[in-house]
């Protein structure tokens, strides 16, 4: 009894890690190994059915590599006209899948097999009786076969510590023991037709993935190449506004007469005061004060040595950063103006 208590708190251990049970069912039959020699003669129908069982349970996956199966079943042990026994065993069954990570499409499984059990008997006498009893074998798994789950081919060796089965012990003789040839039934969504669905929904998510991953990189791409139009769209229209500016203030300076010129130095800075400036050019103007001292002081407190331009019809006087012929080389020097003042502006002259 050790063994099968054992063999459910296995089993418990493995069911508490949250993995999957599914229906377990399967027909068996039986060559049995008692102290009545088996009918060596021809098998018919009778000894076929008097050792023949069935068995129904849960099937336990832990994972590829180990299983596990607990069942109850009917089971005849018998010779025609000689004995019959039948047993309803209590059994669990570990499974070890030697095809674990190995490429095999057929069988998916090849298992050993090793559990124990227990069950009464009840012999053709009508006497009953209660043997443990420890179970070996192999199995294999083939997937392709039905929709409905996992068909399970296999061999199992059963040795009972007793020598019940056939109502005869004999002194010195050893247990009774079976070898039962079964086929059985796993219910369950892992068959083939339900793989190659999650196969092909995997392969379609991956799809989408790709599509969405592409859509992604293509709209990144777009906000890109918008962001670029807009830089550049912000970069002429600021050179329009520029132009548009300076033509503004052409109107003004383009009227002023050249007896406004002057010059006035200051520790040893030579501040050119000019009343009128040169025709065809582009002036970067930083500054423009009511007063020729309010310019010079400007000059002064940037470390600046400028020109300065008396406006007669505005009647105030302009700082010059620089002089130009193209509005290119003017934009240039106003950016760099800025560094100065963020004021700066262009005037043609």
């Amino acid at each position: 009894m050790k063994y099968l208590y054992a063999g459910i708190f296995f089993m418990l251990t493995l069911s508490l890690q949250g993995q999957r049970w599914s229906v377990y069912s399967s027909i068996e039959e039986n060559i049995h190994f008692t102290d009545i020699p088996r009918n060596e003669g021809a098998v018919g129908m009778s000894t076929l059915a008097s050792n023949a069982g069935l068995r129904l349970g849960a099937y336990y996956t832990h994972n590829n590599l180990l299983a596990g199966e607990i069942t109850l079943g009917v089971i005849g042990i018998g010779t025609p006209d000689v004995f019959s026994n039948t047993i309803v065993p209590i059994e669990i069954i570990g499974h070890y899948n030697l095809f674990n990570n190995k490429d095999v499409a057929t069988p998916s499984k090849f298992n050993i097999d090793f559990g124990v059990g227990t069950g009464p008997g009840e012999a053709s006498n009508g006497s009953f009786g209660q043997s443990e009893h420890v179970v070996v074998g192999a199995s294999m798994h083939l997937n392709n076969i039905l929709p409905i789950g996992t068909v399970i081919l296999g061999s199992r060796f059963t040795y009972f510590r007793d020598d019940y089965l056939d109502n005869l012990t004999e002194e010195g003789a050893f247990g009774d023991a079976t070898i039962r040839i079964f086929a059985g039934v796993q219910l369950s969504n892992s068959n083939q037709k339900t793989k190659q669905a999650l196969l092909k929904a995997e392969a379609q998510a991956k799809k989408m993935s790709g599509l969405l991953e592409q859509a992604t990189l293509e709209n990144t791409q777009l906000e890109n190449t918008l962001k670029a139009a807009k830089k550049k769209h912000n970069s002429q229209q600021a050179v329009l506004k520029d132009e548009l500016d300076a033509l503004k203030s052409s109107q003004v300076t383009e009227n002023t007469t050249s007896s406004e010129i002057e010059e006035s130095p200051k520790n040893n800075t030579t501040l050119k005061v000019a009343q009128k400036a040169i025709k065809g050019t582009y002036q970067v103007i930083i500054g423009s004060f009511q007063t020729r001292g309010m310019a010079e002081l400007f000059l002064e407190d940037n470390g600046l040595e400028c020109s300065i331009i008396f406006m007669k019809d505005l009647d105030t006087y302009r700082v010059v950063f620089s002089s130009h012929t193209s509005i290119n080389e003017a934009q240039e020097a106003k950016n760099e103006a800025k560094s100065i003042t963020e004021n700066a502006w262009i005037a043609v002259h």
